[in-house]
């Protein structure tokens, strides 16, 4: 029977178990006292419930819902400064920003952020003049950031009060960033007030400088408003941009770029505003790279020790595919390798033979047995697929699973 036992390498320091939940009955209420508790390597574990923003900085820490919580967060999470030897995980949250803030900022960070399965909506616009970040994602100066099935909404403009501009749903400057399965919506642009101009949709991720790898993703822009006869401009406004890249290098495969729909203008003679592009560059380099979807999915996540875990990996019909997992991140090339390496030593591989017509394959395999003392550890996977009739060798989508001991 295959086995994920092998791989087992537990670190020198013996990491916790956390648990937060807002009710009581947990170690702590707030996510923030836990943080604030948590020594390098522990794993927070909350329960559902409504919570306020918190900060990881400056340390190692995976930071997760139970399995089936549902975990909201009013505020910002922020993930800064964490260092090259460090490894911070978030996993299962659903952010809203508040108080002039976006839902994520992640900022100054040489080691391995891995944000999963999480929902981040920026601050809906205020009906008065107060400060307001429209944007539901920034990321500044980060080495190695890997987003997997995460989902980010700008925020739509309002111009009941003031000239407030549509969000986008991410962006980032000057980061090296690998996104599998991310959905990422621009806000919609308002329609024109008699004393306003219809706005511009947002983008759907907007890139300044940096690295962005996407594999299977899916970017929209926002629509743009609708002109007003009694407007400074009866127009309609721009659409958003589906990709706006300034000077960054982006290689996509199977990933789909939709730009939003221009305003319509009030009367005829005002023109609708155009739609917005796809992918808008300005400098850089963009790259479409051949092969359909390399797809993994992986769970349950947090998992228990012992549990079976089932693994869907997708490619194309009839290529040979490889499961690859260890218990560390990576963020590198690998010459004759398409794609970025994001598993880390010790590897293991497991080949699941070719790929049949259906263009698909699944496997279970059980958690490993965390030995005493040890409450949780994080396993790295990623999929390999080589195609027998073609040069293509792809390192394809990740996953990352959460096993917790069967104590906690």
């Amino acid at each position: 029977m295959l086995t994920l036992a092998g791989l087992l390498l537990l670190p020198a320091a013996v990491p916790k178990v956390i648990t937060v939940d807002d009710s009581g009955g947990a170690d702590h209420v707030a996510i923030q006292d836990a943080v604030e508790a948590a020594d390098w390597g522990d794993t927070i574990l909350i329960d559902s419930g409504t919570y306020s923003s918190f900060t990881v900085s400056s340390t190692a820490l995976t930071v997760a819902a139970r399995k089936g919580a549902v975990v909201d967060l009013i505020g910002t999470v922020a993930v800064l400064d964490i260092g090259a030897d460090d490894q911070v995980l978030l996993c299962g949250l659903r952010a809203q920003g508040s108080g002039g803030q976006p839902a994520l900022r992640v900022e100054s960070c040489d080691g391995s952020i891995i944000i999963d399965g999480s929902l981040f909506i920026a601050q809906l616009a205020p009906t008065s003049l107060k400060p307001w970040d429209p944007v539901a994602g920034r990321i500044r100066d980060c080495a190695a950031i890997s987003l997997i099935d995460t989902t980010f909404f700008g925020a739509d403009s309002n111009k009941a009060f003031s000239d407030q501009p549509a969000g986008a749903g991410l962006i980032a400057v000057d980061a090296q960033m690998h996104l599998a399965n991310t959905f990422a919506q621009g806000g919609r642009g308002s329609n024109a007030k008699p004393n306003h101009a219809a706005s511009e949709g947002g983008a759907g991720i907007v890139l300044d400088g940096g690295v962005c790898h996407l594999q299977g993703s899916h970017l929209f822009g926002g629509n743009g408003g609708n002109g007003l006869s009694s407007a400074p401009s009866c127009s309609g406004a721009d659409g958003g941009d589906a990709l706006t890249s300034v000077g960054a290098q982006v290689f996509y495969r199977a990933t789909d770029f939709y730009p939003g729909n221009g305003g319509n203008g009030a009367l005829e003679g005002c023109g609708s505003g155009p739609d917005g592009n796809e992918i808008a560059p300005v400098g850089g380099w963009i790259e479409e790279l051949p092969g359909t979807g390399f797809a993994l999915d992986a769970g349950p996540s947090p998992a228990i020790e012992g549990q079976w875990l089932q693994f869907k990996c997708s490619a194309q019909p009839f290529d040979l595919v490889v499961l690859a997992w260890g218990s560390a991140p990576d963020f590198s090339t690998v010459p004759g390798l398409d794609g970025l390496r994001l598993v880390g030593e010790p590897l293991k591989f497991v080949s699941l033979g070719l790929i049949p017509p259906s263009g698909s394959i699944s496997i279970g395999l059980p958690a490993p047995q965390l030995g005493p003392g040890f409450e949780a550890m994080t396993l790295y996977f990623q999929l390999l697929s080589s195609n027998p009739l073609s040069p293509l060798n792809v390192l394809g989508e990740n996953a990352v699973i959460v096993v917790l001991d069967s104590d906690v």
